[in-house]
């Protein structure tokens, strides 16, 4: 089972691959198959428009969360 930062860090890389397109269908079969889907829904809500005003506050924010892995 993974952690809640852990399926949030598959659905970035599924956001943000730089090949084209997201593949939204995995994105919701992630989020809503997930028992914190509400959770990661609205924290991938939230990074994403995070991503839009401020990436440098984005990158900053993966980083943290990435520390939370450690």
């Amino acid at each position: 089972m993974l952690t809640r930062e852990e399926e949030l860090a598959l659905l970035l890389d599924i956001v943000f691959d730089d090949g084209g397109e997201p593949d939204f269908a995995a994105v919701r079969q992630i989020a809503y198959v997930s028992r914190r889907s509400s959770w990661l829904i609205a924290e991938l809500l939230r990074v994403m428009w995070l991503y839009g005003q401020d990436p440098a506050a984005f990158d900053e924010y993966v980083w943290s969360m990435t520390l939370g892995d450690s």
